[in-house]
């Protein structure tokens, strides 16, 4: 019906609307590029090569939503993986070597019910 107004406030409830993304510095200091983040906690958890794990500011009502990440740089790939209500873990993987190992940047994004 294109009479009905959605307002913002309810439209974010949505699941198919996203509802945290990031862009973060892997390779050397696991933070947050120049703030480019939405609905996520400030730390970023180094959990060894290429592994990151990020928490939300909202948590998710389950882990049941979707998620993706990418490498930004290249001979690589990202995914995000371990999904929990309240956080998931990142993993960057080198395609050319087989082997985890950090990215210079990754970003990500997730979609769901909160």
């Amino acid at each position: 019906n294109v009479d009905k107004y959605v307002a913002p406030d309810m439209m974010r409830h949505y699941p198919g609307v996203l509802k945290a993304w990031g862009l973060i510095e892997q390779c050397s200091c696991h933070s947050y590029i120049g703030g480019t983040k939405f609905n996520m906690d400030c730390a970023i958890t180094d959990g060894g090569n290429g592994i990151s794990t990020v928490s939300f500011t909202t948590d998710f009502s389950s882990v049941n939503y979707g998620a993706n990440a990418t490498r930004g740089s290249a001979y690589g790939e990202a995914s995000a993986y371990c999904r929990a209500a309240g956080s998931m873990v990142l993993k960057a993987r080198c395609s050319r070597y087989g082997n985890g190992n950090d990215a210079d940047t990754l970003s990500f994004i997730a979609y769901g019910d909160h």
